[in-house]
C-alpha cells in the first residue's frame, strides 16, 4: 500500500527540488532542431533518392517521432503552466504533425492508460489484435487466430508495430465520427479537425503537386510505418514484460508495479523526450522531460525508504525481454495486483544517501512474476 500521505510527502520533496519547473524555451528549441533534422533528411531523400533513402528516411522518421512526442508533454500539461500553451504544443504535434486527434490521444493515453496501466479491460495498450497479450484474449479469439497467436505472433510482433500509426488514424476518424454523432463538437473538436486537414494538405497534397503523388505517398507510408515501430520501441518496454493486472485496490502501487524505467545512453535518452523515466512520469505526469532525471533520484530514494517497488531495465535487455514474452503472452494469466510481490523498506544511512539496490522483483529485468 502506498498512501496519499506518502505521495504528498514525495510531491513536497519534488517541489522543493524545483522539478516542476517548465522549460518552454528549451522545448521549442528542441522542436526546431528536430524539425530541421526532418527537413534536411527529407530534402536529401528528394535530391538523391535511392540508395541514400535507406539512411535518410529512417533519420527523418526518428526526428519526427521525437517531435511528435513533445505533444505528449503538452497533453499532460507538462510543457507549460499555461493551458493555452500546452494546447498549442499538443495540437501542433499530434493532429498537425502526426495526423492523430489530440482529443482521442488524451482519452486513450491520459485517462485509460495512465489511470489503469496494464489493467485488462481498461488499458487499450494491451489490445494487440491480432495478437494476444493474455490467456483471456487468446481464449476469446477464433480457431485461426488462436493458432496464429500460439505459433506466429512472436515472429511478427515488431513488424506489425509498423501499423500502429495507421490504427491510431483509423481510431481518430472513428473518435471524431462518434463525437459528431453525439453532438460533442466544441472548439477543441474543430481545432482537431482543422489541424488534421492541414496535416494531409502539408504532407500529401502540396508536396504531391510539386514532385508527384506516387513518391510522396510512398514516403509518407514508409515514414509513418517506421514511426509506428519507433513509438512502440519507446512505450512497450516500459510496461510489457511487467505484470498484466486483473484487479487492483491501490492506484499508486499499481503505477509502480506495472511501470519501469529504461536505462540508456544520454543521446538516446534525449530522443526519448523523458520517456525512459516512466516511473516518475506515471507518478507525476506534469513533470517535464528536462526535469525527470533529477526527479528520478528523489523518487528512487523515497521508494527505497518506504519499500515501494522501483523497477528499471537496460533498454536493449528490455527490448529482448518483450520479444521473448510475446512468444508466450497468449498463455499469460492476468493477476490481482494484491497477489504481486512487495518490496521491503531499505534502511538508509543518512551519511551515505540512498544505497544502490537491485531491481525490486529480483532478476536482471526486475520483472514481477504474474
Amino acid at each position: 500500500m502506498i498512501t496519499n500521505e506518502q505521495i504528498r510527502e514525495l510531491r513536497v520533496d519534488l517541489r522543493a527540488a524545483g522539478v516542476f519547473t517548465h522549460h518552454e524555451g528549451r522545448t521549442w528549441l528542441e522542436l526546431a532542431v528536430l524539425l530541421t533534422g526532418f527537413a534536411i533528411a527529407t530534402a536529401l531523400t528528394i535530391a538523391y533518392g535511392f540508395p541514400l533513402a535507406f539512411l535518410t528516411v529512417p533519420l527523418a522518421a526518428v526526428a519526427m517521432t521525437s517531435a511528435v512526442m513533445l505533444g505528449h508533454e503538452g497533453g499532460h500539461s507538462a510543457f507549460s503552466d499555461k493551458r493555452l500553451r500546452n494546447d498549442i504544443m499538443l495540437y501542433l504535434s499530434f493532429p498537425l504533425l502526426g495526423g492523430v486527434s489530440a482529443r482521442y490521444w488524451k482519452a486513450k493515453h491520459n485517462v485509460l492508460h495512465h489511470g489503469h496501466p496494464n489493467v485488462v479491460g481498461h488499458d487499450e495498450d494491451l489490445d494487440l489484435w491480432p495478437m494476444a497479450a493474455t490467456k483471456a484474449h487468446h481464449e476469446k479469439s477464433g480457431p485461426f487466430l488462436q493458432w496464429f497467436q500460439r505459433n506466429i505472433q512472436g515472429f511478427v510482433f515488431w513488424p506489425l508495430t509498423a501499423f500502429l500509426t495507421w490504427s491510431m488514424r483509423a481510431a481518430t476518424f472513428q473518435f471524431l465520427y462518434l463525437g459528431a454523432k453525439k453532438g460533442k463538437m466544441g472548439a477543441g473538436y474543430w481545432v482537431d479537425v482543422a489541424a488534421l486537414v492541414l496535416h494531409y494538405i502539408g504532407w500529401i497534397l502540396v508536396p504531391g503537386l510539386l514532385v508527384g503523388f506516387l513518391p510522396v505517398i510512398l514516403f509518407y507510408v514508409v515514414v509513418w510505418g517506421l514511426i509506428g515501430v519507433f513509438l512502440s520501441a519507446i512505450f512497450v518496454p516500459a510496461h510489457l514484460g511487467l505484470p498484466i493486472v486483473s484487479t487492483y485496490q491501490n492506484g499508486w502501487l499499481l503505477q509502480m508495479q506495472t511501470t519501469r524505467n529504461l536505462r540508456m545512453p544520454g543521446w538516446l535518452s534525449w530522443l526519448f523526450m523523458g520517456l525512459d523515466h516512466q516511473v516518475e512520469h506515471h507518478l507525476f505526469p506534469r513533470i517535464g522531460h528536462h526535469e525527470l532525471p533529477r526527479a528520478a533520484v528523489i523518487v528512487k530514494s523515497w521508494a527505497d525508504r518506504i519499500g515501494a517497488p522501483y523497477q528499471s531495465i537496460g533498454y536493449v535487455a528490455g527490448l529482448g525481454e518483450v520479444t521473448r514474452l510475446i512468444f508466450r503472452a497468449w498463455d499469460q494469466e492476468a493477476s490481482p495486483a494484491e497477489a504481486l510481490p512487495r518490496a521491503q523498506p531499505t534502511a538508509v544511512d543518512p551519511s551515505k544517501g540512498a544505497p544502490e539496490t537491485p531491481d525490486v522483483f529480483q532478476g536482471r529485468s526486475g520483472q514481477a512474476p504474474a
